[in-house]
């Protein structure tokens, strides 16, 4: 069975603070508990803690963790259209390996239209520009 926490967020000695809604002695929430503060869900996927915004007022909260325990339900049971979050990080493609290809394709294609859009004009123009001969002037000579 999944479990979504709602959370309400507090100014506690000048530091943002989650806190837990207090439950009365029959087990329900205890809305008035708490002075006013925004609202968040909690809910743990593939053993990772997960947080949202769930709004501003308690409605509003009660809602998003209802939304959210259906979708951990559903994914739960295999339910078409609740497979895999939004978050799972194995579907998406990781950052290092998205820009390692595109720096092996950038340049593969880079060598052979730099070769030819770069001429001896251009060659020309960079060797005697001031700034290719102050560079020169710069290096340490071995």
């Amino acid at each position: 069975m999944s479990r979504v926490n709602i959370l309400k967020q507090l100014k506690v000695d000048g530091r943002w603070k989650l806190v837990s809604i207090p439950r009365d002695r029959e087990g329900r929430y205890n809305w008035k508990a708490l002075p006013d503060g925004k609202y968040f869900i909690e809910w743990w996927e593939h053993g990772k803690r997960k947080r949202r915004a769930a709004g501003a007022t308690a409605a509003e909260a009660q809602e998003a963790a209802r939304r959210r325990k259906h979708i951990l339900e559903g994914r739960a049971l295999g339910v078409e259209g609740y497979g895999a979050s939004e978050d799972d990080a194995a579907l998406r493609t990781p950052l290092h390996v998205s820009l390692r290809n595109i720096w092996t394709s950038s340049r593969a294609s880079r060598s052979r239209t730099r070769s030819a859009s770069i001429g001896p004009c251009s060659i020309a123009f960079w060797s005697t520009s001031p700034t290719a001969r102050r560079l020169r002037a710069s290096r340490p000579t071995t």
